[in-house]
């Protein structure tokens, strides 16, 4: 029978936070010690982090509350959002919004991380303040949770939720690389390439633009009933949007394997429609005229520059109307040409769909394991590691 025990997050390490130095001075940045925001985890899919967008100096780490903490430190974002969880894989410090847990002797790092992230939601729910939620050091201290008394069974459970994470992970980096190498080969086809012969056309040419309309808010549900529905980029991931909404009352749709298009508020960011769904105002889907569904992907990555552009347009925030789009610029190839780069490209967008297949199926299986592993449900102790 395997023993718990009820503690407070203090007794499991020590509670750390952070700082900002001042941003007026050039000397305390671009330095060579790690510094996270929450802003650095936003969208991060891997578990383990080394740095974030920006370093600062020794000066600047000294200017400032800012403490370094060691490898394997918890890090914990507590405001601007509560939630964001990683572990650090090298000394690290981060600004104000965390409140991080440098684990003791009798806390195994990854049950941590994964305790942590059990009681994500009622660790958010404790937060406070009037401009946004935070939560304080006393607060994340006094949370109380439910552990193991022996470390090594903390190790067992953190390993099976380890297999499945580990193989996630495994397959975003395959995929990342999978769309690196297409991204490489269209600019060696299409870009770098000196003998390429082209047809000067407009975007209109090889794709029909659909813009967005959302439907009515009283329509959503998230119940799965009527169709998929994405307002905007905040529901796109690294290649297909991520299921949240549906609406009974669907205006305006993309079929599957359409190229999304946030139009609004930044425009250019770019995913792809797993299956047809309804596309809200700040979208935009692009169908291939002639079924060449990857390069009209690629061909999208590569007018990235030319859409940001339009980031500055607007009274309020970027964005970017059918017209334009319409009428944008294009170079397009011969069709035997495009051909070419089908039969080399279409197979790996094909695997990449694949992978996010088995991530889906991985990350259903793991959210299912984590309460029941964290509340005893499963009992872990023959498992032989």
């Amino acid at each position: 029978m395997i023993e718990w025990k009820r503690v407070k997050l203090s007794e499991l390490g020590e509670i750390v936070g952070g700082a900002t130095p001042s941003t007026s001075h050039e000397a305390y940045y671009n330095g060579h010690i790690p510094w996270l925001t929450p802003k650095d985890l936003a969208g991060y899919t891997s578990r383990y982090i080394k740095s974030g967008e920006r370093n600062i100096t020794k000066e600047g780490l000294d200017s400032c509350s800012a403490k370094m903490m060691p490898k394997n430190t918890v890090l914990f974002s507590s405001r601007a959002p509560i939630g964001y969880i990683a572990i650090a894989e090298n000394d690290i410090c981060t600004n104000q919004g965390f409140k991080s847990i440098v684990p003791n002797e009798n806390i195994d790092p990854l049950f941590l991380y994964y305790l942590l992230k059990f009681n994500r939601d009622r660790i958010e729910a404790m937060g406070s303040g009037t401009t946004f939620k935070e939560v304080s050091r006393k607060t994340m201290g006094n949370v109380t949770v439910n552990i193991p008394v022996e470390k090594a069974i903390q190790r067992k459970i953190a390993a099976i939720l380890d297999g499945l994470d580990s193989k996630i992970e495994l397959n975003n980096k395959i995929n990342d690389n999978l769309q690196q190498q297409a991204q490489a080969i269209y600019a060696a086809m299409f870009i770098d390439n000196p003998e390429l012969e082209t047809t000067s056309g407009t975007l209109s040419d090889i794709a029909t633009i659909t813009m967005g309309q959302s439907p009515s808010g009283s329509s959503y549900n998230e119940n799965g009933i009527g169709e998929v529905f994405y307002q905007g980029r905040a529901e796109f991931d690294f290649r297909f949007p991520t299921r949240r909404l549906f609406t009974t009352e669907p205006k305006r749709i993309a079929e599957a394997g359409d190229v999304l298009l946030s139009v609004r508020a930044p425009v250019s960011d770019l995913n792809v429609a797993y299956e047809r769904c309804c596309i809200g105002r700040g979208l935009g889907a692009l169908h291939s005229k002639d079924g060449n569904n990857s390069f009209l992907l690629y061909t999208m990555f590569a007018l990235k520059p030319q859409l940001d552009v339009f980031n500055g347009e607007g009274t309020v925030f970027g964005s970017i109307n059918r017209a334009a789009l319409n009428a944008m610029p294009v170079e397009i190839p011969s069709t035997d040409e495009i051909a070419r780069f089908e039969a080399i490209v279409h197979p790996m967008d094909a695997l990449i769909r694949v992978n996010y297949e088995e991530i889906c199926r991985l990350q259903t299986m793991r959210d299912s394991l984590l309460p029941r592993l964290m509340s005893g449900e499963i009992d872990v102790s023959a498992i032989q590691l």
